[in-house]
């Protein structure tokens, strides 16, 4: 028998459309390189006109919409994607395709993917009139999810403004705020990474740390004792409650707190803050009436959908944040402005050597009054630059 034949009756040709997966590394939107035998993988919720028009010039067999999250965002992607007819097959998840490997061989068969002899997920081919019914759908659910959002936030507004605008009814603590940076974790998605980015801006200002709800746990992982925990006891590790400087409780407006049962077993010390908010926002609005100088907050997600999502940014969070607009700093932008700051001043300390070294030169010379000159002038070029840093 021959081995060809064998080899055919085992193997029979496979039915689709095969090709190579390009999947897009961590932190991008789009795989790195991308043809016509490509089968690509991207989330289309976070393409921009720009980057779906790249995939259409890229003409490749099939794109994959990878769904990061049930939040559904209208995006221009969906509409370029259709008017070039690009075949999508939609309804695969981040799960499904976890193992994926870019350059692994896939294949696409009536609306199921295959890695190999594997089925890694079943979604559904769109066409076009499909990508265009799907974004119209994500737009109609924008709109009435945001309308619904705005309509509880003037309510908690109506209930709570004298909290918001008074702080009237916040616990007194014994930290003091005035003037000081404070950082508030979250247990929100990649708050650790958020913390650890962080922690150059932690040891230079050493802020006032605040865990909120099991973001308390993170500040602890991380080696920081929370100077106060806000929120949820039940949710907090045993040691991060004893070791805690602070704990405030969060309670529903008329006083119910379901955690103190957990605080009076531990035989710890805690006081409540009624309210018809979450702990984060308790947690901002302690900071800001307390006079603080800067919040950074870490474990928040901003997106468009995800905020007006059922489990996403809460209305009162909304208010809150306009509220405390001018002290209120994302963790990642703090950590992007300090690196930016630090590099400068590494440079500065480096110019300053320099000129120490030119110096020393000078003077072994016997050139004193050329080198006091030169460094008059020198320094005083040095310190506009320096001074321009910070402007």
């Amino acid at each position: 028998m021959k081995m060809s034949g064998l080899l055919s009756r085992r193997n029979p040709e496979l039915t689709g459309v095969a090709g190579t997966a390009r999947v897009p590394r961590k932190g991008d939107v789009l795989p790195r390189r991308m043809s016509d035998k490509d089968i690509v993988f991207v989330s289309l919720d976070e393409l921009s006109a720009d980057d779906a028009t790249t995939i259409v010039d890229s003409s490749p067999a099939y794109v994959v919409n990878v769904a990061k999250s049930a939040a559904r965002t209208p995006r221009a992607a969906y509409r370029i994607l259709a008017s070039a007819g690009v075949p999508v097959l939609s309804g695969v998840t981040a799960d499904d395709v976890v193992r994926l490997k870019d350059g692994d061989k896939v294949r696409i068969d009536e609306g199921t993917l295959w890695l190999g002899e594997h089925e890694l997920a079943t979604g559904l081919d769109s066409d076009a009139s499909a990508l265009m019914d799907s974004n119209a759908d994500a737009e109609t659910a924008l709109v009435d999810s945001a309308l619904s959002h705005y309509a509880d936030a003037v309510e908690f507004l109506h209930v709570e403004h004298s909290l918001l605008l008074d702080g009237d009814g916040m616990p007194q603590l014994r930290v003091d705020f005035a003037d000081q940076h404070v950082v508030i974790v979250s247990d929100g998605p990649g708050s650790a990474k958020e913390l650890s980015d962080l922690k150059p801006f932690i040891r230079e200002y050493r802020p006032i740390m605040i865990g909120v709800d099991a973001g308390a746990n993170v500040l602890r992982e991380a080696g920081i004792r929370a100077d106060i925990v806000v929120g949820d006891a039940r949710v907090m590790n045993d040691n991060v409650l004893r070791d805690a400087g602070e704990i405030v409780l969060a309670a529903d407006r008329d006083g119910q707190c379901p955690s103190i049962e957990r605080i009076t077993a531990l035989e710890v010390g805690a006081m409540t803050f009624p309210a018809a908010a979450p702990a984060r926002d308790l947690a901002v609005l302690l900071a800001h009436h307390g006079d603080a100088a800067m919040i950074v907050t870490a474990g928040e997600t901003a997106g468009l959908a995800e905020q007006y999502a059922e489990d996403g940014m809460s209305p009162s969070t909304s208010v809150v944040n306009m509220v405390v607009r001018d002290k209120l700093v994302p963790a990642h932008a703090c950590s992007s402005l300090y690196r930016s700051r630090g590099g400068a001043l590494v440079l500065a300390m480096l110019v300053l050597v320099v000129l120490a070294v030119v110096a020393a030169a000078l003077i072994y010379q016997d050139q004193t009054t050329a080198v006091i000159s030169w460094l008059v002038e020198q320094w005083n070029t040095f310190a506009m630059w320096v001074q321009g840093l910070f402007e």
